[in-house]
């Protein structure tokens, strides 16, 4: 009797934890272009005074994932002279009417990151070239 509620109350607990699934993820973040390049404004400061992000989220599944928030920070990053930031929208989501700048010698990558609540949250570095 005992043999036969052990094997019953197993085969369930095996039937949960086929059910369970993982917890959804963000997947791939791709940026276009992936290296900005900044220039010497001639008082050792490397500024790029406008140009453009397109940046594509995917989910664990590689499926276009919408409703992210996607923040731009470090090397003095602006949008329009304020934060920088955009929501996706059918994985997409674009920035316009960026600036950046950086002092000295070195570099220091723009950070990207990546959040939607019950996908957790991930970062990619966008390069910054001095030339």
């Amino acid at each position: 009797m005992i043999i036969i509620i052990t094997a019953a109350s197993l085969g369930i607990v095996m039937g949960l934890l086929n059910m369970a699934k993982p917890p959804p993820t963000i997947g791939c973040v791709s940026l276009s272009p992936e290296v900005i390049e900044a220039r010497d404004d001639g008082n050792g400061t490397y500024v790029n005074d406008s140009f453009s992000l397109n940046i594509t989220v995917t989910d664990g599944s590689g499926s276009r994932l919408s409703g992210a928030v996607v923040t731009l920070s470090g090397d003095n990053i602006k949008m329009n002279g304020g934060a920088a930031y955009a929501i996706t929208k059918d994985g997409k989501a674009s920035f316009t009417q960026l600036s950046c700048s950086l002092a000295g010698a070195g570099t220091n990558p723009i950070v990207v990151t990546v959040e939607k609540s019950g996908y957790g949250k991930k970062t990619q570095e966008l390069i910054v070239v001095k030339v």
